[in-house]
């Protein structure tokens, strides 16, 4: 099996579904820059916002085809944008059927078994993927075993079963890094605040911090439980007023 060097975290583009659609989705990828700081020591690591850049699906497939990533993993905020993921899974096996595809993310952790049927996707990552996705890239390079919580695996003996995969759990959220901003330009989110909140004559830079993850009270009609699990997580003061600082240093917040 080829090494796997080169990873693609790909926030695909929202409006791949309805190009009439106002609605900017312009929002940090926080979960994908998260996910580049558990491993960008060891990989080439590129975020890919379609949002921000407003790729349209052939642009894409040719930002694809000049990163040549042996890996790209796609998340999907919400399950009515569904269809979304699906094409840019599809997009990227269009370019080279050799890279890797691995979903994650609420959609792919609540309707993972439906998910399956679709063959554009290698990996379906259930749950929190902090610690996960990096064992399952250790075991792509031949390091270490499936990971055999928190993943479905298309040609991996018992874990392709969808009824016999379980979600994980990030316990100690202080012990995560700090998203890694570095992988994308984080100006650039800033200054979009201000073309699209029309209502307003002027904005103030801004961010969105996880402090928590999960829910201390459990309404039977939301999926927070299914996706964050039972128990409320959360960070320590400690953890909230570092981040706080550095945005407020680096970045101007």
């Amino acid at each position: 099996m080829k090494k796997i060097t080169r990873i693609a975290l790909v926030q695909p583009n929202m409006k791949w579904m309805d190009w009439n659609w106002k609605t900017s989705w312009d929002i940090h990828p926080l979960n994908l820059c998260l996910l580049g700081a558990m491993i960008k020591e060891d990989y080439q690591v590129t975020v890919i916002d379609s949002n921000l850049e407003n790729h349209t699906p052939e642009q894409f497939k040719q930002v694809i085809a000049e990163l040549k990533p042996d890996l790209v993993g796609l998340t999907l905020l919400t399950n009515e944008y569904s269809a979304i993921a699906h094409l840019g899974a599809k997009l990227v096996k269009e370019v080279s059927p050799d890279i890797i595809t691995v979903l994650g993310g609420v959609y792919a952790t609540v309707s993972y078994k439906s998910i399956y049927d679709d063959t554009n996707f290698d990996y379906i990552c259930v749950g929190e993927g902090e610690y996960t996705f990096p064992k399952l890239l250790n075991y792509l390079n031949g390091k270490d075993i499936f990971p055999r919580e928190g993943f479905l695996g298309r040609n991996d003996g018992e874990h392709k079963d969808p009824s016999k995969v379980s979600r994980t759990l990030v316990e100690d959220l202080d012990k995560l890094p700090s998203p890694a901003w570095d992988l994308v330009d984080y100006s650039r989110y800033t200054q979009r605040v201000g073309k699209v909140t029309v209502d307003h004559p002027y904005t103030f830079p801004y961010t969105r911090l996880m402090t928590s993850r999960g829910c201390p009270v459990g309404c039977t009609f939301c999926e927070v439980e299914v996706i964050s699990g039972g128990p409320f997580r959360y960070q320590s003061p400690e953890r909230v007023l570092k981040e706080l600082e550095i945005f407020r240093t680096q970045y101007g917040i």
